[in-house]
């Protein structure tokens, strides 16, 4: 049970890329450090708690236009997931009951340059590979190498893993 004015601990996480010259390049967002719970500044993609009457997909799409001004054609589950555990600085977000938060993780191919919300400071479009590097919050790694993987057989690009 999500207490009231408290942010669910699920959340939908969404890899958003394109391709340029057969390499698969992904938009990464830099975090707005928010000092009050002792969150620093990271690199990351679109990610948001479900809000009430939403299903994962419609968070998705929701984050998506929030964050980056994108309303996205296609968006597709990819059926990973990946966990997190919530800090005692952010129980003023989540409550006292869930230990994690659940992010299930989905992507989107898009073009174009991210209109960013207050929550971001930056923006870049980077190769698999400085992704990876960047992505250095929880599980971000391992996620964004099963993308990858994904993708470049979806998109029949050899150059994705540079």
């Amino acid at each position: 049970m999500v207490e009231k004015n408290k942010r669910r601990a699920v959340s939908a996480n969404v890899f958003l890329y394109r391709v340029a010259d057969g390499t698969i390049e992904y938009l990464l967002l830099k975090r707005v450090p928010r000092t009050e719970i002792n969150l620093p500044g990271f690199w990351q993609c679109v990610s948001g708690a479900l809000e009430v009457g939403e299903n994962f997909e419609m968070a998705a799409r929701r984050e998506v236009f929030e964050e980056t001004g994108f309303v996205l054609e296609d968006v597709i589950a990819t059926g990973l997931t990946f966990i997190y555990p919530i800090k005692n600085e952010w129980r003023t977000l989540y409550g006292t009951d869930p230990s994690e938060v659940v992010e299930h993780v989905f992507v989107s191919k898009i073009q174009g340059l991210p209109i960013l919300s207050d929550e971001h400071c930056a923006f870049e479009w980077l190769s698999y590979q400085k992704a990876y590097q960047r992505l250095t919050f929880g599980d971000y790694q391992s996620v964004i190498q099963s993308i990858n993987q994904m993708l470049v057989t979806l998109d029949n690009t050899t150059a994705s893993t540079e």
